[in-house]
């Protein structure tokens, strides 16, 4: 959740001994009557105390509501200093609405989480015989689930990632080819007709070219590299995102390249609840990797699989021989974890990662440290970031980058008579 001193209702003062030096932000009034901050200038005195998409309340004890732009000005540039009262506002509800899942925030323009909510109704709970069906039980599920913050700030967009796009989903949302940046995946955004009339866009997903018979595919991850590549400001790098279909990816010049898809957690399922070797993996399985002697049986692992990726059927199958030839040193949780090792160290040679480069991951604590350490045992940097700010980033940046027509960037730039514009500060 944000800092709860930069949400509500708070006040901001700002001073300055020089009436020719500016604050800091402009302003823009609403049809509403309400005052946005919709600019904030570099090293101005508002940096780091207003955000855009404030909500100015009062300055100096006066309401604003009351005051129109000519009277703001000379109040504003005529004051040495403004004690505001200030209210920060929601810019955006970014889904992440995948298979099994579904994840939605309430978030500002900076990408601070206002409120969420969580559950298990993904695809799976929701897809139907018909589209038609499809789309109303996509409809009323949302509803459901973020009514409540709509009710609040009705003038919202929806901006959803995932499998909602999917031929199965909601509404479905063409693949755009890699390279792909941020202007060219805004052009597959589909908007979604709703009887809510509310405005919602789904993204779409990415596809790439391997070669004249093979591709690949992603929907929801491209979100979380296009943040990624805003937050890390990152030109030039790769990118591995871990999970049940691991995604490793190439950015080069600020877009996504190319990427490749790993089922190593899908892979590692299978074998320790379907294959022999779960005959030799009895109990709750490899943790966080915080005993030494787990750890050794990962990196072991992570070598073994490495430097032999050729080998894996065989490698996979010293799992079992461990456990009936030298049960005395093949407790269930160092065989775990030198499964889990031998498939990632796998994983990371198909990735063809060189040493001493740097990896970007993304994804959820547990998993992004087990990667980590895994490739610091083959000499290769990585710097984590988390899932959830990076699929914010990447829906805000989405949104800011819809056409003007469809979505003004704020009321103020709007027609006067316009009936469907994001309020997006």
């Amino acid at each position: 959740m944000a800092d709860k001193e930069m949400l509500g209702e708070r006040v901001v003062l700002l001073e300055r001994t020089d009436t020719e030096v500016s604050f800091g932000f402009a302003l823009s009034s609403q049809k509403n009557g309400e005052k946005i901050v919709v600019t904030l200038y570099p090293g101005g005195l508002a940096a780091g105390k207003l955000q855009r998409g404030d909500k100015i309340v009062s300055i100096n004890g006066d309401p604003m509501a009351g005051y129109d732009h000519d009277s703001m000005v000379t109040l504003i540039k005529g004051a040495t200093s403004l004690n505001m009262t200030v209210v920060t506002q929601a810019a955006l509800i970014a889904v992440d609405w995948g298979t099994s899942t579904f994840r939605a925030w309430l978030v500002t323009s900076r990408g601070q989480v206002i409120d969420k909510a969580q559950s298990d109704v993904g695809l799976m709970k929701l897809a139907k015989d018909t589209p038609e069906a499809s789309a109303t039980a996509y409809e009323e599920y949302l509803k459901s689930a973020v009514g409540a913050w709509m009710e609040e700030s009705p003038e919202l967009c929806v901006v959803i990632s995932g499998m909602a796009g999917s031929k199965q989903g909601w509404v479905e949302a063409p693949y755009a080819s890699c390279p792909s940046s941020v202007d060219s995946i805004v052009k597959y955004m589909v908007k979604v007709p709703n009887a809510m009339e509310w405005k919602v866009w789904i993204i779409p997903g990415l596809t790439c070219s391997l070669g004249p018979t093979e591709g690949d595919v992603m929907r929801g991850e491209e979100t979380q590299l296009l943040g990624l590549i805003t937050v890390r400001k990152l030109t030039n790098a790769t990118v591995c995102i871990p999970g049940t279909h691991s995604k490793w990816a190439v950015v080069e010049d600020g877009a996504v390249e190319s990427f490749k898809t790993f089922m190593t957690g899908e892979l590692f399922a299978v074998l320790t609840k379907h294959s022999i070797l779960r005959y030799s993996l009895d109990g709750e399985g490899f943790g966080d990797a915080n005993d030494e002697e787990d750890q050794a049986s990962f990196i072991e692992g992570v070598q073994r699989g490495h430097a032999n990726p050729q080998d894996i059927t065989h490698a996979l199958f010293t799992v079992r021989s461990r456990s009936l030839l030298f049960p005395t040193d093949a407790q269930p949780s160092k065989l775990w974890a030198y499964l889990s090792g031998l498939l990632i160290g796998i994983e990371i040679a198909g990735a063809g990662v060189k040493p001493e480069s740097t990896v970007h991951l993304i994804g959820d604590e547990g998993l992004s440290r087990r990667y980590a350490s895994a490739l610091a045992t083959l000499n290769v940097k990585s710097e984590r970031s988390s899932s959830e700010h990076t699929s914010i980033v990447g829906m805000l940046r989405l949104l800011l980058a819809i056409p003007k027509d469809d979505v003004p960037e704020d009321e103020a730039a709007a027609p006067a008579d316009a009936d469907d514009s994001c309020v997006v500060m």
